[in-house]
């Protein structure tokens, strides 16, 4: 199937794959925080949608990729090694950041 034309859509599933709820993944696609609650239930009914879920799932649960939790242990070694330059501990702390959902969202004007 590979990504969808639908740009929300697309981020909407790649943002769930990644551990997000349903509501922080439609809030991150860039639907509207009023509305995002609401959407959420009615984005999972689509069907194209569903397929992505199921294709993304289906990458993500093959062996040789690592899971979030394999990448957040592995940003986390970097950032507490003792032999890691001060930069490399920064970007680390910077992923987990973005990872966790820590920054706020930046508005984009289309």
């Amino acid at each position: 199937m590979g990504p969808l034309k639908n740009y929300k859509r697309e981020r909407f599933c790649l943002e769930l794959a990644s551990g997000l709820t349903q509501t922080e993944a439609a809030r991150k696609a860039g639907y509207s925080t009023k509305w995002s609650t609401i959407l959420r239930n009615r984005l999972m009914n689509y069907e194209d949608i569903k397929e992505r879920l199921k294709e993304l799932r289906e990458i993500t649960s093959n062996e040789y990729v690592a899971s979030i939790m394999e990448r957040k242990e592995t940003l986390t070694g970097i950032m507490r090694s003792k032999i890691a330059r001060d930069r490399d501990k920064i970007d680390a702390i910077a992923e987990l950041n973005k990872m966790d959902g820590a920054y706020a969202p930046t508005r984009v004007e289309t």
